[in-house]
């Protein structure tokens, strides 16, 4: 599922429509790494949870966006989490700018407990690696 998703008036709104964007453009940075985290979520609330959410992207350099799972973030320290990645569909420099792409349903049955699920995107303006990439419509649900 493709939609397109024009350049919004302001960050981070879109015809009315929210969403999350990370990019290193016009940082100065030799190194940038911003994570978007959801709360604490009880997996073991659902028989068959899945997530599902769509990405975009614009001015595409680098491949820096990804998806984690952690189940021992203590909401506080990124860096002290294992976070494992996730496979899904993201937006990448196949995909036209703006339109939003559909990550397909990304199964997480394999895990139990408390998680966090987290976006990583990682930049240097120095470097030219300073593509934007955004999220939206998150989705986690039990499919059975």
């Amino acid at each position: 599922m493709r939609r397109q998703a024009k350049e919004p008036g302001s960050a981070g709104l879109f015809d009315g429509d929210h969403f999350a964007q990370a990019t290193a453009f016009n940082s100065d940075d030799d190194h940038n790494i911003m994570w978007m985290i959801t709360p604490a979520v009880d997996l073991d609330a659902s028989a068959q949870p899945v997530l599902e959410f769509l990405s975009a992207q614009t001015h595409y350099s680098h491949d820096g966006f990804s998806l984690h799972i952690a189940t021992d973030f203590n909401g506080q320290n990124v860096q002290e989490a294992s976070w494992e990645e996730l496979p899904a569909t993201l937006a990448g420099s196949g995909d036209g700018e703006y339109d939003w792409v559909d990550s397909g349903l990304i199964d997480l049955a394999g895990y139990s407990g408390v998680v966090h699920i987290a976006w990583r995107y990682e930049g240097s303006d120095p470097e030219g690696n300073t593509g934007t990439f955004r999220v939206n419509d998150v989705k986690l649900y039990d499919n059975e």
